[in-house]
């Protein structure tokens, strides 16, 4: 019994470390040693892999928070700050498109 609860923290800890098959593997050879049941190893599975999806998760959303952290830190803009200054500089072109067009309405008006 204990070895079968070493087995269980060493699948739990490195279920994100292994592959689904070793997990699986793992299972399968406590099932044919009887030391759980085909149901119970199945659910050990679903469990297993749910818990290890969930870490998956939360490591990437800690690792994009982090790079946003260090991206911030380093000043360097976001999309929305960059969205912000291709409006300005559209309206800036606009503006200059329609200052040039009024200098060149107003040098066709002279003799």
């Amino acid at each position: 019994m204990l070895e079968s609860l070493r087995k269980l923290v060493y699948i739990g800890l490195g279920a994100a470390a292994i592959s689904r098959d070793k997990v699986k593997q793992a299972i399968d050879d406590m099932v044919s040693q009887g030391e759980v049941s085909a149901d119970e190893g199945r659910k050990l599975y679903d469990d297993i892999m749910n818990r290890a999806e969930e870490e998956a998760r939360s490591l990437n959303d800690r690792i994009k928070s982090q790079v946003r952290q260090y991206l911030t830190d380093a000043g360097v803009a976001d999309r929305s700050q960059i969205e912000a200054l291709a409006g300005r500089i559209d309206e800036l072109e606009r503006r200059i498109d329609q200052v040039v067009a009024d200098m060149d309405k107003e040098q066709a008006q002279v003799p």
